[in-house]
């Protein structure tokens, strides 16, 4: 917030507010600097690729684990840390994610100081 002196309109002071509207956010799952997880109900999925849609503060990150429908850890499904601001930002694994199409699976995300928007398959 800025205060503006002497507007042209009516000569009293006036406040100038600057929004910023991040694309592709408008909804979220936040987590603050304490740590957060969020896991996905099981789900079946066509695709070769996990991105995502999110960002992260400097000192904030996103981890992403693969686990089975009973919540058991997938070996080599495990990422590194996420960090930053991205709108499409493909999650790597040690595996290919591709050999898990048609298999139940969920997500486990632990987050801190971050805010996922949007997942996507392709």
């Amino acid at each position: 917030t800025q205060l503006v002196k002497d507007s042209a309109w009516d000569r009293k002071p006036s406040e100038l507010i600057r929004y910023v509207w991040r694309k592709d956010g408008f909804a979220s799952y936040k987590a603050g600097y304490k740590k957060k997880t969020l896991l996905t109900k099981a789900f079946t999925f066509e695709a070769e690729t996990l991105s995502m849609n999110f960002c992260t503060s400097a000192r904030g990150s996103i981890y992403v684990r693969v686990l089975d429908e009973y919540s058991n850890p997938i070996e080599g499904y495990s990422s590194c840390e996420l960090f930053g601001d991205t709108t499409n930002r493909i999650v790597d694994f040690d595996k290919p994610f591709g050999e898990l199409q048609g298999k139940k699976i969920r997500l486990e995300f632990t987050m801190s100081d971050a805010e996922l928007f949007a997942l996507r398959f392709s």
